[in-house]
């Protein structure tokens, strides 16, 4: 009789272990389930918030492509990077045009100014000089590597099936290719840098702060001074300034370009947002007068236009301010 009380009490408590064993399980299989859920809920409202952004997005590049055609000095927009806002369709529209002549082109730039450029984005000399070998190593035509470059045996080194193109970037987005350049310091690099300027030399007037900040000597109280100027100038629509000081090795250059980088951001009063990137140039068709050369949808991020302080209010259809 004693066996038989001892075996059920043995047989009761395993029972009750594989009940908790099984809660546990159903309780982590609940949990997962959840967790699967919730990431199906966000990827379909992302989806939809893009889907219903975008268009908007759009819009303002198609409107900024018509304000650059303004002959009027009180309709067109300036090219030097103002972030303009205007309402349109329910949501918030922002808007930042630069024209690509204000920029650094990677074909082009020599290479005291794409080393400065890698210093004041934070690279200690001996490591701008290294990438900036092996981006001039991309563009020439040859093969010999330069001191701290690559060439094809260095990419084959470090186990990429490919080698330098010797032949000028095509696009920036080229720069993820160049042996060494990393995600990070990509994304520094992208809003500087341009491969549509054709020039060794830079329109200051047109140039991002970040581009102005690049240039070698040139103190940070100079810049400042010289973005005050060309604000204010901008506003009593007066023409630009000259830069205030020389720059060893570079040449300043004037006048509108015919190339602009456009970036359009929508963000609805539910926080809902979308951004479309473009990159157009005057066409000398007067039927078409602009032709899109690089076109992206992109998700909002640090540098996000509703970062910006300073806007300057535009006006677009019915429901513009």
């Amino acid at each position: 009789m004693r066996n038989l009380v001892d075996f059920r009490h043995r047989t009761s408590g395993i029972a009750l272990v594989l009940v908790l064993w099984v809660l546990v399980m159903l309780t982590v299989m609940a949990a997962s389930f959840s967790l699967n859920m919730r990431r199906e809920i966000d990827l379909v409202r992302n989806a939809r918030e893009r889907s219903m952004g975008a268009p908007l997005a759009e819009a303002g590049i198609y409107y900024a492509a018509n304000r650059l055609l303004q002959t009027d000095p009180q309709k067109q927009w300036r090219s030097d990077g103002s972030v303009y806002e205007f309402l349109f369709g329910g949501a918030r529209i922002r808007v930042s045009i630069h024209d690509e002549a204000g920029k650094i082109d990677l074909n082009n730039a020599p290479d005291t100014l794409l080393i400065s450029l890698m210093q004041r984005i934070g690279l200690e000399h001996e490591e701008a000089a290294g990438f900036v070998d092996a981006i001039i190593d991309w563009r020439d035509a040859d093969d010999f590597r330069r001191v701290n470059g690559a060439e094809k045996g260095e990419y084959q080194d470090a186990g990429f099936d490919y080698g330098p193109r010797n032949q000028p970037f095509q696009t920036i987005q080229e720069l993820r290719l160049v042996l060494g350049i990393s995600g990070g310091l990509y994304r520094k690099l992208e809003p500087i840098v341009t491969v549509y300027n054709d020039s060794r030399g830079i329109d200051p007037s047109k140039s991002p702060e970040k581009v102005l900040r690049a240039l070698p000597g040139v103190t940070d109280e100079i810049i400042e001074t010289y973005l005050e100027e060309r604000a204010a100038n901008a506003l009593n629509k007066l023409p630009p300034p000259p830069f205030p000081v020389p720059v060893q090795n570079l040449e300043f250059t004037q006048g509108s370009g015919t190339t602009f980088s456009v970036s359009a951001e929508a963000r609805f009063p539910d926080g809902r947002q979308a951004v479309v990137a473009a990159v157009i140039r005057k066409a000398i068709s007067t039927q078409t007068p602009f032709e899109f050369l690089e076109w992206e949808s992109r998700f909002a991020g640090d540098d996000s236009l509703f970062g910006e302080s300073v806007v300057v209010v535009g006006q677009a259809g019915k429901d513009s301010l």
